[in-house]
């Protein structure tokens, strides 16, 4: 496993910064970010993403299906002196009956991860209302690291670009 993926707080400020550099900007030209200004992001993991957001005033609700992922993005944004709600639960279980509509969802390198798809889209439009924003970012598989393979806990593994092309028995097999 990398680096970056074992250290849980260097990941948070990875987040930050991607979202800082970005991605903020072109939100901006959508969706005037300002105190208020409701933000939800699916697959939150540690809040990263979310904490610029917050430092402009949005009211910010990150779901994360892992329950630790939650616990560290709160134990981060206290850190950090931001407020946050953080949920965890897997989202196709969640109501938006609790939570309300957003002005703007975040949906960053997470789509990729859930299955079936077509029952996620559907149940997001449950938190949208017209005007809002769904932003989506994915890693583009044919990317050196596209199939998250950074992340296994195989070091040699874990640092091979383009592993995840191989035929996927072969692909799944390096993993394990």
């Amino acid at each position: 496993m990398q680096q970056r993926h074992l250290n849980r707080e260097t990941y948070f400020k990875e987040q930050v910064n991607t979202a800082q550099e970005f991605y903020m900007d072109y939100i901006k030209k959508y969706v005037l970010l300002q105190k208020g200004i409701k933000v939800l992001e699916i697959g939150c993991g540690e809040g990263g993403n979310l904490l610029p957001f917050a430092q402009l005033g949005c009211e910010i609700t990150g779901i994360d299906i892992t329950p630790s992922r939650i616990e560290q993005a709160q134990q981060f944004f206290k850190a950090a002196n931001y407020e946050g709600t953080f949920i965890a639960t897997d989202f196709l279980k969640a109501r938006a009956e609790d939570y309300g509509t957003f002005q703007l969802i975040l949906i960053h390198d997470v789509i990729e991860h859930i299955e079936p798809k077509e029952q996620f889209i559907k149940h997001i439009k449950a938190f949208a209302d017209k005007d809002t924003l769904i932003f989506w970012g994915f890693p583009a598989w044919q990317m050196p690291f596209g199939g998250h393979q950074q992340i296994c806990k195989n070091k040699i593994v874990s640092h091979l670009p383009f592993v995840h092309l191989l035929p996927a028995p072969v692909y799944r097999s390096l993993l394990d």
